[in-house]
């Protein structure tokens, strides 16, 4: 019995078919973002957002794991005199980037700025947060997102909820509008990136002759019903 392997990108680890190399064009960034990644999200070729965010920030790197306590890289980022850490989560005491008024000396300072952005489903985003004390005592930073995700393929818990790629492209505009980024980052690629993939899957499962793919056509995000456990239990840590 032979097989017939698929050739896959060493660099998006996408299939060689749909590789997204081809349209990004890496940019970088005054702010360094460290994406915490969970292993269940590591292994989402097709439709992970974070890789490909990484591969677009020249100034990132990701880092696998569930409990970052004890990481040494995340540890010398936090020991280091070097940064000023913050860590990208919605909560009660954020600083909402969005918000005009909202005070911004703790990230105007001679340091670099580094931003830890949490990558996985938001009950493994919650997971990471609870488990790793190292990251869930930093200074949390947040935004008001200006529109629903455009992830459509994926079924998010609440309105307010986006993909990694969409929280750091608004995370980007905030700072930009915050004269914290340079005005002329290509960050708008983000987007027609994320649009691309969300076109190719939905294509891929509208073809009758392409196996392996989900047959149910996907709903958009106002057309779908949200889990009743969200609306029970918290979907962030607190």
């Amino acid at each position: 019995m032979t097989y017939n392997y698929r050739k896959i990108c060493l660099s998006c680890l996408r299939a060689e078919t749909s590789c997204l190399c081809s349209k990004i064009t890496a940019f970088n960034t005054n702010t360094k973002f460290v994406i915490l990644m969970h292993p269940k999200e590591a292994k989402k070729q097709k439709v992970g957002t974070g890789r490909v965010s990484s591969l677009l920030l020249t100034n990132s790197e990701i880092i696998i794991g569930i409990n970052f306590t004890e990481n040494k890289q995340v540890n010398s980022y936090l020991e280091s005199n070097k940064y000023q850490c913050f860590v990208l989560y919605p909560g009660e005491l954020a600083l909402n980037l969005s918000n005009k008024e909202s005070s911004l000396h703790s990230l105007k300072t001679y340091k670099e700025n580094i931003i830890f952005v949490i990558d996985g489903t938001w009950p493994c985003a919650k997971k990471i947060m609870k488990l790793s004390t190292n990251i869930n005592s930093l200074p949390r930073i947040c935004f008001t997102p200006s529109k629903q995700s455009r992830f459509v393929i994926k079924h998010q818990p609440d309105k307010y909820c986006l993909s990694t790629i969409e929280a750091l492209y608004f995370t980007i505009d905030s700072l930009i509008q915050r004269d914290l980024e340079k005005k002329d980052l290509p960050y708008q690629q983000m987007m027609d990136i994320l649009d691309y993939m969300v076109k190719y899957q939905k294509d891929k499962a509208s073809d009758p002759t392409v196996p392996g793919y989900r047959k149910i056509p996907y709903k958009e995000q106002n057309e779908r019903s949200h889990a009743i456990r969200w609306k029970k239990r918290k979907i962030c840590f607190d």
